[in-house]
């Protein structure tokens, strides 16, 4: 892991600087999640299920993944399934997305009881 530092090499420079890398790592700007990996079919079509993303394609030839709730559990799988390695702040923002959901759910759970039952 790279234990919180960000990655801020592209594609290219992986490739020139050892193995070539399967990396998630977070966008400090906006908070989004960038997936970088050498091309593979079936890693494309995985990153294409998530709901929420983009290819980015000149200079830093990424995907995009939005930092949005309908994201986070097919995102944390395709790390675990497919080896991605990451940072432990995209971890973080990934908790800290999953527990903002988790809390809206439930309050939108308890303003929907209460119209229902006064």
């Amino acid at each position: 892991m790279f234990e919180g530092k960000t990655m801020k090499k592209t594609r290219a420079q992986f490739k020139s600087s050892g193995p070539v890398m399967k990396v998630v790592t977070l966008d400090r700007d906006t908070g989004d999640f960038l997936v970088m990996f050498p091309y593979d079919s079936v890693l494309v079509d995985a990153v294409k299920a998530l709901p929420s993303r983009k290819y980015e394609d000149n200079p830093t030839k990424r995907w995009r993944v939005f930092a949005r709730w309908e994201n986070i559990e097919l995102l944390m799988e395709l790390i675990a399934v497919y080896g991605f390695r990451t940072t432990a702040d995209v971890i973080e923002r990934a908790e800290r997305l999953q527990q903002e959901y988790e809390a809206n759910l439930a309050e939108r759970r308890a303003a929907d009881y209460t119209q229902i039952w006064g």
